[in-house]
């Protein structure tokens, strides 16, 4: 029977001598805390007798058996039950001082913390004395009952599962306890019913400790078939033909031969099971800064030969004796490890897991060779070590240096070249150059510290030219042979695997500067053979050619898909060799660094072109007859064809470009730019078309050849008549829909044979490229060399070459926009009459509840009066992408601007239709309306980039006017819903940073007014009516831009034209409820075109006087106030012609009623303005009965503001200049400073 329970200690009732104990475990000095431990514990043990021998609550012998007898709580539970057993025998002091410890532990006071684990450490240590004897048990080398293993099983789980901390402890010594048991003593632990491990090895994995994975890998060759079945930390589903050897977690080479050990690991390293897995790894942290005891298990299995012992790990028969005898992971497990758990998880997740990703790449470092460089040398860790070396506060600094110091001492020069060129290649592509810094520092530093060799000689980062020539030879040697996988993969798919490393090793070798151009030329030359042909050795043996000789034996047949991947690694390669070498040449800030490279690789700077070498390489292989084209499928023989006649012509031009370029300075320099840039683009295009024969055609070649013999194949004196005829036959008439081919540059009649001018031609041709789906072949080399050739050739552009470029961005992205929604936003002169069918007698109240409805800072989102639509943003467009003008659909338009459908808006030659209609089949795809539509933007991507580069290149351009329009609908239709919002955005930079900043004055000699009219009409619409805020700033800027070009004009047409659409923006401001026009506009317009303020001054005095509400009067006052100091000479002139009207609009400042002061104030500062302007002054002195009129609404206004100081004083200032018949000059030097006091004009006003 438990006895009754006692009275309960607090630290009221505890005594002073016992707190004084407790206070005295806190002390900072050991001594005291030693001294009040001991004191505490014989006082709680004197308590504790004595309160068993008067209570008499020891249990009996009897009871204490049948506790033990009794049946067990569950485990979850079994521990608080303990706990209440124990304290109901404790005496209540006792019971305090247990409650106070425990608290005591988490308490920060000066040794708080040590004192009182030293006063409780009891129960900690008991269990570490189980465990330690446990563990001698084992170690005595004393066979062990089945009965005592079970009972030492169960006890170790339990001191597991009591504290976290002896879990590893505890496993280490069950480990044991199950290796030394025989096969029938572990079939019990395991299998049997009730069988302690039972628990563990079928726990779920997310449920599993790293304990229990632990036991399932080094238990695994000795488990029962059934038990591994049923264990989810092991691979579902794995049988092995042979079993698992029994060291296999051990440093035996025979073991890493081991087949079953490869079948093993590649089982249970795949992506599936390790995802399932990452909750039991997680968990390893832990044990965070030392490594987890589950981690060398793992890498034993991933590694074989890699020891799971730390003992053996140092031995000569290590690590390091197993990489010598060539034991290395297999790519695949290694490639799922490190992808799934480092670079999935570790990286991305707490400082203690990205700790746990450095010391496993330490610990896999070593074992590492060339081909598994690239597999653990990854993006996503070399960004994490980069990061924390870069932080020297990180708290992973000093493991990431660590990292370094070791990669630096990995790839010494005791190491083997591939090893070093590999780690020096993926720091190069994936590190930063913070990271490639530090690495040849580390290397440098180690390497003195180690043997006092010189640190320059070590650097990793710049391999050696004969390191790299050695390296390239033997990965071309790795690619040919048929190399066995060290997998279960079978052979082919091995040969795959190590062919694609190795060309990616053979592309980063070559992007070193080291390396001699004729090691590069080899490996283009290699990879050219194996990209596109099949070499006949029988021919290639009888071939005079040495080039030809070469080839045999050293080339093979390789896949198709392969095949792809070398043409498109030759190409990207070939490209950037030449753009490195044209930047090492022609760049000044490289002189330093050649004049270096000079002394060391004099051979290297030899001009080597490598494209036009690979060219003509391919095309002799062709002409020789030992090489087959072998880049055709099945059934594509006449594509083979195709692309070898193709390859011909090209090559022909190719031949007389050179021939060409080979005169030196007699070309000049403009010229030597467009024949490089033609010879790049034909380079290209052939090695495209002999390695993707269904894209080649004949007559895309055709075309370059007659682009360039008639372009850059001329006498100086055939070229000047050329120029002649382009500068007569380029003007822009009508609309760009009529433009028809340019006549022939040598002056042949125009007719129906007639060809088309040569630029147009060669866009033809551009832009049949940029339409051109690659895939798989790279397409950025091939557009740079389009965007190369535009540059060189972008003076000669015509009228129908601007006209394609428009209509390819003016296309809608959707099939579904094209019937009759292609013209959006579309504006028409029956569209502004509509405008000014407003209800006149209806508008007085809709100002009137506008005016009620006002409050600070804005109108209320209801009101449709013009306030509403000034001061807030700009809303969303509507659902169908359309913008309604006052009550008129855009349907309702007049019948000359009527939308137009697909086939007649695209109108274009046959080249032209030809991109379009590969872009709705979905050339290279699946066809989809999806994938078309994705085709076709990057086509707009691509033509806006040529946009572009037409706008920088030439600014003066008359065409760039006749693009505004097109660009501004092709920026509608992807703002629009379902639209494209970066294609948008890139349009939106075109038309305002590019097209608009050029020189739009330079163009307005070549204007037509009825087509400048039509331009400004639509781009003031859109300006006005756009819901969407990037539409209407792009269409404001265009608007400018128009005006600017208007107004520069000398043909008296066209200035009229801008002047009346100004006037047109005037009243679409101040008169059209539905308009979005911001009064920045018209400043901006004003500010720019200040030409046109002297026509405009009449209607801005008018709106200063008669706007509908006060809200335009003031907007009318600040435009009046820009006009007066922008007006120029021409203003004085102007004001004279409008007295009455600069009457009405000062009448109108001082004597309507304003909801607002601060309105007021600002109008009668304009008013003042106005005044002190030209002869405004002398007018306003006059005796006319407007005039009067004003001085006595002066008067007036001066007594309403009797309390507002700052109108006061503009008031004031108004009565002077009203009241003083004197010049402008004179005006403002005897006029004293404004005061709150009346001035002597205002005396006489009221006299």
């Amino acid at each position: 029977m438990s006895p009754a329970p006692g009275p309960v200690v607090s630290a009221v009732t505890a005594g002073d001598s016992l707190l004084a104990h407790f206070w005295e475990l806190a002390a900072l000095e050991e001594e005291a805390r030693q001294k009040g431990a001991s004191a505490l514990v014989a006082i709680l043990v004197k308590d504790q007798r004595d309160f068993e021998a008067e209570s008499g609550a020891e249990q009996s012998g009897d009871e204490d058996e049948q506790d033990a007898a009794a049946e067990r709580p569950p485990l979850g539970a079994a521990r608080a039950h303990d706990v209440d057993r124990a304290l109901r025998r404790c005496s209540p002091l006792m019971v305090y001082a247990f409650k106070r410890l425990c608290r005591g532990l988490g308490s920060s006071r000066h040794g708080a913390r040590q004192g009182f684990s030293l006063a409780g450490s009891e129960l900690k240590d008991a269990l570490l004395g189980r465990i330690f004897g446990y563990a001698a048990v084992v170690r005595s080398e004393r066979p062990v009952p089945p009965e005592l293993a079970a009972s030492m099983a169960a006890g170790l789980m339990q001191a597991a599962q009591k504290k976290s901390f002896l879990r590893e402890v505890s496993a280490t010594v069950l480990l044991e306890l199950c290796q030394a048991a025989d096969d029938s003593t572990l079939v019990a632990l395991v299998e049997r019913s009730g069988a302690p491990l039972a628990s563990w090895l079928t726990a779920p994995p997310t449920d599993a400790s790293p304990e229990a994975l632990l036991l399932a890998l080094r238990l695994w060759p000795r488990l029962p078939a059934a038990v591994v079945q049923s264990c989810p930390l092991l691979p579902e589903g794995f049988h092995a033909s042979t079993p698992l050897p029994a060291n296999l977690f051990m440093n035996n080479a025979g073991a890493a031969n081991s087949k079953a050990v490869a079948v093993a690991a590649a089982a249970f390293f795949t992506r599936h099971h390790l995802t399932a897995l990452l909750p039991v790894l997680r968990a390893t942290t832990q044990s965070h800064p030392r490594l987890h005891i589950v981690w060398p298990t793992l890498l034993a299995l991933l590694m074989p030969g890699f020891s799971a012992e730390k003992e053996q790990r140092g031995t000569n028969s290590g690590a390091g004796a197993i990489v010598a005898a060539g034991f290395c992971p297999a790519a695949g497990p290694l490639e799922s490890f490190w992808s799934c758990v480092v670079d999935g998880d570790l990286v991305q997740s707490s400082h203690e897991r990205k700790y746990l990703a450095f010391t496993l790449f330490l610990l896999l470092l070593p074992h590492l060779g060339p081909q598994h460089v690239p597999l653990v040398f990854t993006p996503a860790f070399l960004r994490c070590l980069a990061t924390n070396l870069k932080k020297g506060n990180s708290h992973l600094h000093a493991g990431a240096k660590k990292c370094m110091e070791r990669i630096a001492v990995h790839c010494g020069k005791t190491a083997k070249p591939e090893v070093r060129i590999a780690v020096s290649l993926a720091l190069q592509r994936h590190g930063s150059p913070d990271l490639e810094r530090y690495a040849r520092k580390a290397s440098g530093d180690k390497a003195t510290a180690a043997g006092g060799r010189n640190g320059a000689d070590s650097d990793i980062c710049e391999a050696h030219a004969t390191e790299l020539e050695q390296y390239v030879q033997q990965l071309q040697g790795t690619f040919v042979q048929t190399v066995s996988s060290s997998s279960v993969q079978d052979d082919g798919a091995g040969d795959v695997q190590q062919r694609q490393w190795a060309i990616e090793q053979l592309c980063g070798v070559l992007k070193q500067e080291s390396v001699p151009a004729e090691v590069k030329l080899q490996v283009l030359q290699f990879l050219a053979v194996h990209a596109l042909f099949s070499i006949d050795s029988t021919a290639a043996k009888k071939s005079k050619d040495a080039a030809v000789k070469a080839m045999v034996g050293r080339c093979i047949d390789i896949p198709l898909s392969q095949r792809k991947l070398c043409a498109a690694r030759l190409i990207t390669l070939a490209d950037v060799l030449d753009k490195k070498q044209q930047l090492h040449q022609h760049g000044a800030r490289h002189t330093a660094r050649r004049q270096e490279q000079q002394a060391v690789y004099p051979q290297k700077l030899q001009p080597q072109l490598y494209l036009s070498g690979m060219a003509a390489f391919v095309t002799m292989l062709l002409q020789s007859g030992a090489a087959q084209l072998a880049t055709a499928a099945d059934g594509q023989e006449g594509a083979a064809e195709t692309a070898e006649s193709m390859a011909a012509i090209l090559h022909q031009t190719l031949q007389r470009l050179q021939a060409r370029l080979a005169a030196g300075g007699a070309i000049p320099s403009v010229e030597q730019q467009r024949l490089h840039a033609l010879a790049h683009l034909l380079c290209l295009l052939l090695l495209h078309a002999l390695a993707d024969p269904v894209s080649a055609d004949p007559a895309l070649a055709g075309d370059l050849d007659r682009v360039s013999s008639m372009a850059v194949g001329r006498s100086a004196l055939q070229r000047q008549q050329q120029l002649q005829n382009e500068t007569a036959v380029s003007s822009v008439e009508g609309d760009s829909e009529s433009v028809e081919g340019d006549s022939e540059s040598d002056g042949e009649d125009a007719g129906d044979d007639e060809q088309p001018h040569w630029h147009d031609t060669l866009m033809d041709v551009l832009l049949s490229l940029l339409a051109r789906n690659a895939t798989p072949l790279p397409s950025a080399p091939l557009r740079d060399a389009v965007e190369h050739v535009f540059r060189a050739f972008a003076d000669n552009l015509t009228a129908t070459g601007m006209a394609d470029m428009l209509r390819v961005l003016a296309k809608p992205l959707d099939s579904s926009s094209e019937d009759g929604e292609d013209d959006l936003y579309a504006f028409s002169d029956d569209g502004q009459e509509g405008d000014r069918e407003m209800e006149m007698d209806a508008e007085t109240e809709e100002d009137a509840e506008a005016e009620a409805s006002y409050k600070e800072g804005g109108e209320d989102g209801n009101s449709s009066s013009k306030e509403d639509v000034e001061e807030k943003p700009a809303a969303l467009p509507t659902d169908d992408g359309k913008i309604e003008e006052d009550g008129e659909s855009e349907e309702g338009e007049s019948s000359d601007e009527e939308a137009m459908s697909d086939e007649a808006m695209f109108h274009m030659d046959a080249k032209l239709a030809s991109y379009f209609s590969v872009l709705k089949e979905g050339k290279g795809s699946d066809g989809s309306a999806r994938t078309a539509r994705h085709e076709l933007i990057n086509f707009k991507m691509r033509v806006a980039a040529l946009m572009e580069v037409f706008c920088k290149r030439m600014p003066t351009s008359p065409l760039l006017p006749t693009a505004v329009v097109p660009l501004l609908l092709g920026l509608a239709a992807a703002s629009r819903p379902g639209g494209h919002q970066p294609l948008a955005e890139r349009l939106s930079s075109l038309i305002v940073h590019k097209l608009c900043g050029s020189k739009a004055e330079a163009a307005a000699d070549r204007l037509v007014a009825e087509e400048l009219g039509h331009q400004l009409r639509r781009t003031l619409y859109l300006a006005s009516r756009a819901t969407d805020k990037r539409v209407a700033t792009a269409a404001s800027a265009s608007y400018i831009f128009l005006q600017r070009a208007a107004a520069a004009s000398l043909a008296a047409d066209c200035r009229a034209k801008g002047l009346q659409s100004a006037k047109d923006a005037l009243s679409d401001f101040f008169l059209k409820k539905k308009s979005r026009l911001q009064r920045l506009l018209l400043e901006s317009l004003m500010r720019r075109v200040p030409r046109l303020v002297p026509d405009l001054l009449s209607d801005v005095l008018r709106q200063a006087a008669t706007a509908r509400n006060e809200y335009l009067r003031l907007e009318a006052s600040l435009l009046l106030a820009v006009a007066l100091k922008v007006g120029g000479k021409d203003l004085p002139a102007a004001l004279a012609s409008n007295e009455a009207a600069s009457a009405a609009a000062v009448l109108a400042a001082v004597g309507a009623q304003y909801s607002k002061p601060q309105r007021q104030l600002e109008t009668v500062k304009v008013a003042c303005q106005l005044l002190e302007s030209g002869r405004a002054v002398e007018l306003a002195s006059s005796k006319g009965a407007r005039w009067q009129e004003v001085r006595h609404a002066t008067t007036r206004a001066l007594d309403a503001a009797a309390g507002n100081a700052k109108l006061s004083v503009a008031l004031h200032r108004l009565g002077d200049l009203l009241a003083a018949p004197v010049s402008v000059s004179e005006q403002f030097s005897k006029r004293p400073k404004p005061s709150s006091k009346a001035g002597p004009g205002t005396k006489r006003l009221k006299a």
